[in-house]
This record gives structure tokens, C-alpha cells and sequence, in this order.
């Protein structure tokens, strides 16, 4: 691994094609599993394979080999001619090894790992990380994939992107069904199902080993506002396989994410008894990478200096480029931070985005970036957000439109906009930060532009 850093390697970063695909906090523990996952070849058909060479982390930005991507839809063309159901190949797969997340998430949770050996907690964060390997692998093609399919709808069939749905029900679905079942009942009987919901989907809110408890609180207020209309089901259209492949690419970024964090959530009890071993805090303990918790563990004394711990903290770029692994701290990750989120210009008629639902609304800007912030949008505000997960659903039921930074025409904010007609523009980059609360805008979702007004009159 590359610690230090030189400039014909700077030069090497800074000159590569990238694509700042999402920006999320996160460890560098469960970052550096994620990236090793997203680097192993993925046969998708017979002689097709998938493989990124350079993946990136520099402070919340991910980055991926822009070139590398834009090869994969030739690859798909190919797969395509080979087997016209490869995508449902790569369901069976990720699902089979979601069933053994399952039961080792039980494992993981049942376990009294203050007396567990070090021999037991040492084969568990192998497990733990085999499978993360397993299952965040297939974030590789989800997302291209997605893309691609979604494109080929556009020009050849528009209409069938009404089917972009996740090609089989998601536990996210389940806890959508759930919540409208409590919602119909009440008293002791209700309480009682919110309880069991809290304990079934505790997971919700995790993501990259960040833990931010979903409690009985959030549950009440999720179900004031839900509606008791269920969202359409997941159609399996087997003559287009088009279309087959983009519920399958978004079938495979869910199930990916939604396993990973309960993963994650599961992990938390070992992951605090492994730091206590090492005496030292949780948070120090998820910056440091999965091979120097087990030679710490092996050694039974930490093997990382404090120093190196406190500048991860601090910011840190990890990844690989051209397949070097690289982790830099210090000056440098400021700077190479600066490079890749160096702001878009923005037009001088709106921001502009791409259309997920048409329509034409105007109204007060709401920034949105965390559930604790789902109380400020009122009925007929502009959502606007860095992208919508299942949890903001019961948000979205009231808003006027919806403007994200992130997302295609299969993403969360996409669908569920079409499902409920709500004017909805999707990838906008720079929304969140160039919008403000309060402010009055106007989302031409005809034309795919937002538009800030002076007028405090409302349409």
C-alpha cells in the first residue's frame, strides 16, 4: 500500500477521467472493504467480465474510472447476444448469498462476544468481510447497468420506463407494508407492532458502519404521514429484456445496499467488544483497515500510531489506482478534494437536471439532507435533496417536486415520483447547495430546468 504520496502519482490522480458518482460520510474500515469488492473481476456472461481498475475515496467523494464505465455498455451489448438473461443470473446470486447474511446477522446479534475468544471474534470479521465482499461486488454492474438499460428505453420504447421497478420485493418494501399495517391499527395492539417493527428494521438508517438508531419516534411519525395506498408491484415483462435488465440492475443496488446494512447494524456489538480489546474508542476503531485490526488482535496491542489514526479523522484519500492501493492523509487530500468536487457552472436560466416526471409546480424550496429534517417540508414545498432513499417516501407524498442532486431515471426520487405524479427532476449536481430553504423556485419538469423566483406569489 502507497502512504506517501509523490507528484507523478498526483499527476496520475488528477489526470484520470472520473465520475464523482456519490458523496456519503463514512469509516475507512467498511470504505476500503467496499472498494476491494468493487475491484474484483464480474463474469456477467459466458466470456464477458467486468473490472474497474481504478475506485476512489477522497473525504465523502467516490469516484470511478469514467472510462471504465462507459466500456461496460459494450460489454453488455455482448452479454446481451450471448444470453438474453444474464442480469437474472446476478439476482440468484446476490440473493443466495443474502440468505447467508441473514443467518449470519442472527449469529452476529445472539452472540455474547465479552466471551468469545479471539480465535471466534477473528473467524467472525473474516466471515464479516467475505461477505461484504460477496454482496458490494455487484454494485459494479448495478449501477451501469441501470444506466444503460435506461437509455435504450429512452430511444427505442420511452413508455416502458413506467416499469422500471426493482425486479423482485426488497425488504424496504416489507417495511413499506408494515408501516400502512400499523398505521390501520391502534392501541396496546399497536404499540406492540411498533416495538417489533423498530427491532425488525433497526438497519434502516446504517450505512458504512455510521449508526444512527431509527427509533419508535421515527416510526409514529412516519405513519402520520403515510398513505395507506401501496406502492404498484414489481412486473416481470420476460419479452423485453431491456427492460428485464434494468429491474434487475435496480433489484441488485438495493438488495446490495440494504444487506450491507444490516451487516453493518449486526457487526455493531463485535465491533465495540473488538475495540474495548484494543482499548480504544469505536470511532478509532473504524478508521482503521480490516487487515490492521486482525494483526493488532494476533499481536494484542494496536499496531496503528495514534497520530495516523487522528489524521484519518481528519480526511484521508483511499482507493486504487491502476490497481495500486493508495491511503494518503494530510495536505494532499485537501487538495485533491478540491480537484474532483470543484463546483459545475451554473446556467444562467436554472439548474438543469434530467426528467423523471413532467409537470410544471412552483413553491417553497425545502433542503432535505436527513430524516431529522423531514419536518420542515410542508404540503406543496419543492423536496430538494442529494437523493431520496425508502425512508423519505412518506415525505414525498407531500411535496409539489422534487429536485435532487443524484440519481437516473430508475433511482428512488424517479420511481416513486412517477408513481405518484409529483413533478420530479433527478441529477441535477449541485442543488442542494445552490438552492436555499425558503426560497421560491419554480420546477419546469417539462423541460428539466428549476428556476429561482422573485415572485413570493405561489402557481
Amino acid at each position: 500500500m502507497i502512504t506517501i504520496p509523490t507528484k507523478q502519482l498526483e499527476k496520475e490522480f488528477v489526470s484520470q477521467d472520473w465520475d464523482l458518482r456519490v458523496k456519503r460520510p463514512g469509516y475507512l474500515q467498511s470504505r476500503a472493504i467496499v472498494s476491494q469488492a468493487e475491484l474484483q473481476p464480474l463474469n456477467i456472461s459466458r466470456s464477458v467480465v467486468l473490472k474497474y481498475n481504478s475506485i476512489f475515496w477522497v473525504n465523502d467523494a467516490n469516484l470511478y474510472d469514467n472510462a471504465a464505465t462507459k466500456n461496460f455498455y459494450d460489454k453488455f451489448i455482448a452479454a446481451f447476444k450471448q444470453d438474453k438473461k444474464w442480469p437474472l443470473k446476478l439476482v440468484q446470486q446476490i440473493d443466495k448469498a443474502a440468505g447467508e447474511a441473514h443467518s449470519f446477522c442472527k449469529y452476529l446479534k445472539h452472540k455474547n462476544w465479552s466471551q468469545a475468544t479471539v480465535t471466534e471474534k477473528l473467524t467472525t470479521l473474516k466471515k464479516y468481510k467475505t461477505l461484504l465482499l460477496r454482496i458490494q461486488k455487484y454494485y459494479i454492474v448495478a449501477v451501469p447497468l441501470t444506466n444503460y438499460c435506461e437509455k435504450e428505453l429512452q430511444l427505442k420504447n420511452p413508455t416502458l420506463l413506467a416499469g422500471a421497478r426493482s425486479y423482485k420485493v426488497l425488504d424496504v418494501d416489507r417495511l413499506h407494508l408494515s408501516l400502512i399495517s400499523i398505521k390501520s391499527n391502534s392501541g396496546s395492539k399497536q404499540k406492540e407492532m411498533i416495538r417489533n417493527h423498530v427491532k425488525k428494521y433497526g438497519w434502516i438508517k446504517t450505512a458504512y458502519n455510521i449508526i444512527d438508531n431509527y427509533t419508535e419516534k421515527d416510526v409514529r411519525e412516519e405513519i402520520k404521514n403515510i398513505s395507506s395506498k401501496k406502492l404498484s408491484g414489481h412486473p416481470h415483462v420476460g419479452n423485453n429484456y431491456i427492460l428485464v435488465g434494468l429491474q434487475a440492475g435496480i433489484y441488485l443496488r438495493n438488495r446490495m445496499k440494504e444487506i450491507s446494512q444490516q451487516i453493518w447494524f449486526s457487526f455493531e456489538p463485535l465491533a465495540q467488544q473488538l475495540a474495548a480489546d484494543l482499548n480504544i474508542k469505536r470511532e478509532d476503531f473504524f478508521q482503521m483497515r480490516d487487515e490492521e485490526v486482525v494483526q493488532s488482535l494476533r499481536n494484542n496491542n494496536i499496531l496503528v500510531a495514534k497520530r495516523d489514526v487522528k489524521n484519518r479523522h481528519q480526511g484521508y484519500a483511499h482507493g486504487y489506482l491502476n490497481n495500486r492501493e493508495i491511503l494518503w492523509t494530510g495536505p494532499i487530500v485537501k487538495k485533491l478534494y478540491s480537484h474532483v468536487t470543484k463546483p459545475d457552472k451554473i446556467n444562467k436560466n436554472g439548474l438543469e437536471g434530467q426528467v423523471a416526471c413532467r409537470g410544471l409546480v412552483q413553491g417553497e424550496a425545502k433542503i432535505i439532507l436527513r430524516q431529522a429534517e423531514f419536518n420542515k417540508l410542508k404540503p406543496g414545498d419543492i423536496l430538494v435533496t442529494n437523493m431520496t432513499t425508502p425512508d423519505y417516501t412518506v415525505i414525498m407524498k407531500k411535496a409539489g417536486g422534487i429536485v435532487t442532486d443524484e440519481g437516473g431515471l430508475s433511482c428512488h426520487a424517479a420511481i416513486v415520483s412517477r408513481e405518484l405524479n409529483i413533478p420530479c427532476i433527478i441529477g441535477t449536481k449541485i442543488a442542494t447547495k445552490s438552492l436555499k430553504d425558503g426560497e421560491l423556485v419554480e420546477v419546469d419538469a417539462n423541460m428539466g430546468i428549476v428556476r429561482k423566483l422573485k415572485s413570493k406569489g405561489k402557481k
